[in-house]
């Protein structure tokens, strides 16, 4: 029984884990009963038990001792401990196991370990031991022979034993103490490995310790000569003196001092007497039984040499009394400046010669041989002094030529040099003037301009001694020159001009290109630059004044007109920029113009043909601007044309000299040639006057027409690449005359194409063909009316293929250009790029950027596929004029991906004509026919691959339309094939023909 808050109960538990609780009976009435919650606790009351497993109480010959200790507690892993005695470890924490590695060093050592479990109980252990130390070594590993080993023994006070041995060879040696013991062994001349041992017992335990070393039979021997001088002279005794290092016994020695390998002494240090002189190589060697080593020394012996020196002046006279000194010997030139030195060792020998009046002379000369040596001094230099007696400095020169008087005073003749300077530049104007000595000279001088002029005279002596002297004058013989009004008012409107036309916009600045101004304002620079000049150099002709005035009045009049031709001002009012490829119409009167000029006697078929792959190397773009000109004479509007022409890398050089340009320029345009303004000479000629011209291969052609036209208009204008004759064949172009063969696909282009070489062959092909399909799948009443009608028709349809979807059958494709129509590239395409120019998807110009184009190609390609014809053909034409933009290897690499583009639209747009039709068969007849005309069309311009890929459809709608015109028999069947030549539209007549015949029959 407890009272409120004041008791608790103290209970003893035994070892081991406890669950416990404390349950309360309130006492009272209705004698509650509370409890707490739950709680366990473990109880430990023993110690943990220590085992201690190293170090154990012996003796240990090792600098690592380990410390090992297990600890066991039926409560507890985790223990503290501290150690006492041991200098490396004083604390540590561990769980039932513990290792540390002692470094000890020799000695006694006792210590004490204490550890705790956690819940406090402590174990106590002591413990000793003993570190000794029982080691060998030598002083070094490697010997030579003979040589003395130093071996040091460590141990433990007792006695003991160490052997030195190699082989079958030992010795043994007892120690005693105290240590260390240091012993002195001499090795024989046995090379090898030798091992030495040592071992004691130290309190019952033997502990042993070895090392090895090495006798090596290296030769180390070597030997150096050294002299008490390497030069001398006959008849003087030389000492020498070995130097031995590196001998294992006592060493020899053989000395031959005059190289004739006779030994001339046995001593260490001999000496020796050289009779004669010469170069001598002295050699020694030396052997100690083991090996030999050699030494070498160079002695040169002199002989008594005479050097005779003979001191002159630059004129070749002797000087007296030069004092001359050869190192440490010196002596004077006699009256003929000559001195000997005699009995001079041979060598080197530094000489200096003075004489009063002369610069010093010095030089290195090497005796070889008794020699005479010439020595020549230059007298100290004098400057020539000149004096100008006429004209004075700073006079006025009114007229030319003058007089220029002067002398010049030195020891010898001179050379002078008269020099100008105009305008900061000094000019040589006379040189190699001979001057006697302190000697008037005259000179007349003439080439002077007018303004400040300095005269320099230098003149310069024999021996290089120079002088000069300078003046000023002041020279003015021009008369004065008239003023020029029309010039400066000239020189003012085109500095105007040339303000207005740097600020112009780029649509301005473009135009005034176009038409070569900045060209011009350049040429009217130059013409008023030179004007002036030559307007200053009339003033010194011969002409009479009615010809100088004449000549002033030419030279004004040709500066100021071509001022004036620079228009005040330009106004743009429109642009255009194509490319525009010939249509069939307009080949067709191009090669008639073109045949009928040079007298071909070819039709315009054989010429097309033979120029048709031409049209695919070149590509023309076509830059048009009307402008509005100011001048003081009021406003003239012109128009600019300039061609950009690009051809195929294919041709080169020499087939560029067998082509040529047709420029044809419509009548909308201009009606004559002779309106046509080129801006240079490109060699033009006229083939018709409407107008049509011929020129040479160029990269540009820019012409201009007065007044103004429209620029849209301008996209008829054709270029067309032809040969000059007939005859000529351009290498990878067929000749006029050269066949052709092409594949097709019946019904469209079995008869455009070649199957055989004669055209009678082709002719009995055809009949064939139509009349197996005429007898099988026609009526002979369905083939009542000749075909002209229908070829009439599909003649009228043709003429409204610009306004149509599909790519034109007028396919003319340049250099490597993918096959475009010729309305291809529309103004609005233009001005959508430019628009995409100045957003920055693309650059503007060339160097359009091929990722763009790459982007703008998938995606026409997946519009294809998804058959939207629309989007995806304004994106052939934005890539088709991209494509002009990029060189040559760019274009080699997108070249087939837009080409294959250009197919697979016409084959959408097909498949778009055949759905088309099929729909119009019952409703509108002519309407169906009218799409099979275009669908015939389109299918022409396919290769053969892609023709496989639509003709079964385009058979299917032939079937359908021959079924409808039966049905009917009142309309001409329907042609099997259109061709773009009226040839083949003959061909086909002539066929179908036969083939009604002979199936009436």
């Amino acid at each position: 029984q407890i009272s409120n808050n004041t008791n608790y109960l103290g209970c003893n538990f035994g070892e081991g884990n406890h669950l416990w609780k404390v349950s309360c009976i309130l006492l009272g009435s209705d004698e509650e009963t509370v409890s707490s919650e739950e709680r366990s606790f473990f109880a430990d009351y023993s110690p943990p038990s220590l085992q201690l497993l190293s170090p154990n109480p012996i003796p240990y010959n090792s600098g690592s001792i380990p410390f090992e200790l297990e600890i066991n507690d039926s409560a507890s892993h985790f223990f503290n401990c501290t150690v006492s005695g041991l200098p490396e470890i004083t604390y540590f924490e561990s769980g039932n196991y513990y290792s540390y590695n002692l470094s000890l060093p020799v000695g006694q050592f006792s210590f004490n370990l204490t550890c705790s479990d956690v819940a406090g109980n402590t174990a106590f252990l002591n413990r000793s031991f003993e570190r000794i130390n029982l080691s060998i070594s030598t002083d070094k590993i490697y010997y030579n022979p003979l040589e003395n080993v130093f071996i040091t023994l460590n141990s433990p006070p007792s006695e003991a034993n160490i052997s030195v041995s190699i082989g079958n060879f030992s010795i043994l040696q007892s120690a005693v103490p105290p240590y260390p013991i240091v012993y002195v062994f001499t090795s024989n001349s046995e090379p090898g490995n030798y091992i030495v041992f040592a071992n004691t017992t130290y309190k019952n335990i033997t502990f042993s310790a070895n090392t090895t070393f090495t006798v090596n039979l290296s030769n180390n021997l070597t030997v150096s000569i050294s002299a008490n001088t390497t030069t001398s002279e006959p008849g003087i005794p030389i000492q020498f003196l070995s130097n031995v290092s590196g001998n294992l016994r006592q060493v020899s020695y053989a000395w031959d001092f005059n190289n004739d390998s006779i030994t001339d002494s046995n001593m260490s240090a001999p000496a020796y007497l050289y009779q004669a002189p010469g170069n001598y190589r002295v050699s020694l060697k030396v052997n100690d039984t083991y090996s030999s080593a050699y030494a070498y020394l160079n002695i040169t012996i002199l002989s008594r040499l005479n050097l005779s020196v003979n001191v002159l002046n630059r004129l070749g006279q002797p000087i007296g009394g030069a004092l001359v000194r050869m190192n440490n010997l010196s002596g004077t030139s006699n009256s003929s400046g000559v001195i000997v030195f005699q009995n001079l060792l041979q060598g080197k020998y530094n000489i200096t010669v003075n004489a009063t009046g002369y610069n010093p002379y010095s030089n290195t000369v090497e005796l070889i041989s008794s020699q005479n040596l010439t020595v020549y001094l230059n007298e100290i230099a004098e400057q020539p002094q000149i004096e100008i007696a006429e004209p004075a400095d700073g006079a006025e020169i009114n007229s030319l030529p003058f007089t220029l008087k002067f002398r010049a005073t030195a020891s010898y003749d001179m050379n002078c040099t008269i020099y100008k300077n105009e305008q900061e530049s000094w000019w040589e104007e006379l040189s190699h003037i001979s001057v006697k000595n302190n000697t008037y000279a005259s000179l007349s001088l003439s080439n002077l301009s007018d303004g400040a002029v300095l005269l320099r005279i230098i003149c310069t002596d024999l021996f290089g001694n120079s002088g000069s002297r300078q003046i000023s004058l002041n020279v003015s013989t021009k008369p004065e020159e008239p003023e020029y009004p029309e010039l400066d008012q000239a020189e003012e409107d085109l500095a105007r001009k040339q303000e207005y036309y740097n600020s112009i916009g780029p649509a301005q600045l473009e135009a005034a290109q176009l038409l070569g101004i900045p060209e011009k304002i350049s040429e009217a620079q130059d013409r008023l630059s030179m004007a002036r000049r030559d307007l200053s150099d009339i003033v010194y002709s011969k002409k009479s004044e009615e010809e100088k005035e004449a000549r002033r009045r030419e030279i004004i009049s040709n500066a100021v007109t071509l001022v004036k031709e620079i228009p005040d001002s330009i106004t743009v009012l429109s642009s255009s920029e194509f490319i525009h490829y010939p249509t069939e119409q307009e080949l067709t009167q191009i090669a008639s113009s073109f045949i009928s000029a040079n007298s071909l006697k070819i039709d315009q078929r054989t010429f097309l043909r033979a120029n048709s792959e031409l049209r695919e190397l070149i590509t023309v773009r076509t830059k048009a601007v009307s402008v509005v000109l100011g001048n003081e004479g009021g406003n003239s509007e012109i128009s600019i044309i300039r061609h950009y022409i690009q051809l195929g890398s294919q041709l080169n050089e020499s087939a560029i000299q067998n082509l040529m340009l047709i420029l044809s320029i419509p009548k909308n345009i201009t009606d004559s040639a002779s309106k046509v303004d080129f801006s240079e000479d490109y060699g033009q000629k006229v083939i018709k006057e409407d107008p049509i011209f011929s020129l040479p291969i160029t990269k540009e052609v820019t012409y201009r027409i007065n007044g103004r036209i429209d620029t849209n208009s301008a996209s008829s204008i054709a270029v067309l690449l032809v040969k000059k004759s007939a005859s000529v064949a351009i290498p990878g172009i067929s000749g006029m005359a050269v066949s052709e063969t092409r594949y097709a696909i019946w019904p469209f282009n079995i008869i455009g194409g070649k199957i055989g070489s004669s055209l009678f062959i082709q002719v009995i092909i055809l009949v064939v063909l139509l009349s197996i399909y005429l007898v099988y799948t026609l009526q002979p009443e369905v083939i009542s009316r000749p075909a002209e009608a229908l070829g009439n028709r599909f003649r009228s349809v043709r003429e409204k293929i610009g306004q149509d979807r599909a790519i034109s059958s007028e396919l003319h494709p340049p250099s490597v250009n993918p096959q475009v129509s010729s309305a291809a590239v529309q103004p609005q395409q233009i001005q959508h790029l430019d628009a995409l120019a100045k957003d920055s998807v693309i650059p503007a110009g060339k160097g359009v950027q091929h990722s763009y184009i790459t982007y703008r190609l998938q995606r026409a390609l997946q519009l294809a596929e998804q058959n939207n014809y629309e989007e995806a053909s304004a994106a052939y034409y934005e890539l088709k004029f991209l494509y002009n933009t990029l060189n040559s290897n760019e274009k080699s690499i997108l070249y087939p991906q837009i080409i294959n583009l250009g197919h697979k639209l016409n084959i959408v747009y097909m498949r778009g004509l055949i759905a088309e039709a099929k729909a119009k068969i019952d409703s509108d007849y002519n309407g169906a026919l009218e799409s099979y005309n275009k669908l015939a069309a389109a299918y022409s311009l396919l290769p053969t691959e892609f023709k496989y890929a639509i003709f079964a459809e385009c058979f299917e709608l032939l079937n359908l339309l021959e079924r409808k015109k039966r049905s009917q028999m009142a309309q001409p069947t329907v042609q099997p094939s259109t061709f773009n030549q009226s040839e083949g539209v003959r061909q086909k007549k002539r066929g179908r023909s036969k083939s009604v015949r002979k199936t009436r029959r």
